[in-house]
């Protein structure tokens, strides 16, 4: 009957539609096309800039062993200076919290303003001024609450960034990869500045991405990753697809018949 092939030819074609996904929808850094954007400006990245809130651990060592300890001591009565020990850290390391005027309190020192600064340029700033008062010494300036967030069509989690610059590729892959159904066309980066939150939109399989502001991950990124549109049924499930064909069956089965009796 001519209904019945038609609406079997439909049910093949939603099917087909649905659960197509072409290699040139997943494949990473694609040349650029009329369907892959093209990133022109090259932007040289720049070391993170501590931002109010950050925890810095400070550490400095002088030829004298007593004068070492008085300059690490934490406080534990909740002042700016505490004790924070993390999964990559040993005990002694000492956290400073960036406070809301952008300093942090620094034994001997006081309030030293790091915000707006690298790590690199906290180590100088600390160096300089407390090298004047105790003679030869040297600082490590680490920043602790260095961590990306993942959600979405991806394996969702709080993952450490375990390099100086870590990349969206190597991002993804600490998150397992993106699935089948991702859509690498629009990742989303949310970034935290000191201006406010911003939301960057890029393609993942453009070459170009490397190029890009938004190709090295900073300290308290998320990214997200939504699904391909379309896609949102989730027919990569086996009970999902035997739902949706035995509902187009059925369907079809009350069409057949109602044609059938007019």
């Amino acid at each position: 009957m001519k209904i019945s092939r038609n609406i079997t030819i439909f049910i093949i074609l939603i099917l087909t539609a649905s659960s197509c996904v072409t290699t040139k929808k997943v494949r990473y850094l694609q040349e650029p096309s009329h369907t892959i954007p093209s990133y022109e400006e090259i932007v040289t990245p720049g070391d993170y800039k501590v931002q109010v809130l950050d925890e810095l651990y400070v550490r400095v060592t002088t030829l004298n062993k007593d004068m070492t300890e008085l300059l690490n001591l934490t406080s534990s009565s909740g002042g700016s200076a505490i004790s924070n020990l993390t999964s990559s850290s040993s005990p002694g390391y000492n956290s400073y919290t960036v406070n809301e005027t952008g300093a942090i309190t620094f034994p001997y020192i006081g309030n030293v303003y790091v915000a707006g600064h690298t790590t690199r340029e906290i180590k100088k700033i600390v160096a300089d001024t407390l090298s004047s008062m105790f003679g030869e010494l040297s600082v490590d300036v680490k920043l602790t609450n260095s961590y990306f967030s993942v959600l979405g069509d991806a394996k969702s989690g709080r993952y450490a960034i375990t390099k100086e610059r870590l990349n969206i590729f190597q991002a993804l892959a600490l998150a397992g990869d993106l699935q089948e159904f991702s859509d690498r066309a629009h990742v989303k980066i949310i970034r935290q500045t000191p201006k406010g939150a911003i939301v960057h939109t890029f393609d993942v399989r453009s070459k170009d991405i490397v190029d890009s502001e938004f190709y090295y991950i900073q300290p308290n990124d998320v990214i997200y990753v939504q699904l391909f549109r379309g896609q949102y049924l989730g027919l990569n499930s086996f009970t999902t697809l035997f739902s949706l064909i035995s509902g187009l069956a059925s369907l079809a089965f009350v069409i057949i018949r109602f044609g059938n009796i007019f």
